[in-house]
């Protein structure tokens, strides 16, 4: 289970600061996120 936690760690890692360089994206959440990234692009969510 390590490795695999190692490579989830890393792929959110990743996710993360490749998301920071689009224009107008919103993350919702903790700064530490297990497996799950939301997300919203442009408009405000619907309510």
């Amino acid at each position: 289970m390590g490795a695999i936690g190692e490579y989830e760690r890393n792929l959110m890692r990743y996710a993360q600061h490749a998301l920071q360089a689009v224009p107008e994206l919103t993350v919702y959440g903790p700064e530490e996120r297990r497996g799950v990234l939301a997300f919203n692009l442009g408009k405000p969510p619907c309510l």
